[in-house]
């Protein structure tokens, strides 16, 4: 296989959003970011066209399809960000720090994609320091030091209760508060698990 062909077939297999969707977002419109992937691997026209009908769908935002990506909120621009990859419907989908700087209800939308996304058999890579999506969305985890060394695999239950590993990396939740004029410092790893509902 040639260059030209392995890259073509690479972009149609692998898709990757950035942390910062403003690196990603480079056209005139929402609109023409979303087209532009497809429309280079040379998806046939009435493909596109159902495709991208399902992730305007998937996204709930007509109403921001004509604007510039740089009018959007943080949160419309990672979901533009993302909804330009799901259109080229890629079996793997690579994301780095996807909840990164949202509101609740962004995250949780962007949450119930990937989670859909896995469902139809697709493998979603996620890199986040934000533990509190970790349980509910991964089936497997690394965890890599400051030297970006893996120093832990499995599942996301041990990870998650082996407060040794994640202070020794960073990942504990430190919690600061003031009482009146005494101000408290508490790292809390219990925190990170969700509460049973």
């Amino acid at each position: 296989m040639n260059d030209a062909a392995f890259q073509r077939l690479f972009r149609s297999k692998v898709g990757f959003v950035f942390q910062n969707p403003d690196v990603q977002l480079f056209c005139s419109t929402v609109r023409e970011d979303i087209l532009f992937g497809p429309l280079q691997l040379g998806i046939e026209k009435e493909v596109i066209k159902r495709r991208f009908n399902n992730v305007i769908e998937c996204m709930r935002f007509t109403d921001i399809l004509e604007r510039s990506p740089h009018q959007l909120s943080a949160g419309e621009k990672k979901k533009a960000a993302l909804a330009s990859v799901l259109i080229i419907e890629p079996d793997v989908l690579l994301l780095d720090e996807p909840t990164s700087g949202l509101d609740p209800q962004t995250m949780r939308d962007i949450i119930a994609i990937l989670c859909n996304y896995h469902k139809e058999g697709k493998t979603v890579v996620i890199a986040t320091q934000d533990l509190h999506i970790v349980e509910e969305m991964a089936d497997l985890v690394y965890v890599f030091n400051n030297n970006h060394t893996i120093i832990y695999s499995g599942i996301p239950e041990d990870a998650l209760s082996d407060q040794i590993l994640l202070q020794a990396n960073n990942l504990a939740h430190i919690h600061s508060h003031r009482h009146r004029h005494i101000h408290h410092v508490r790292c809390r790893i219990e925190s990170l698990r969700p509460i049973p509902s």
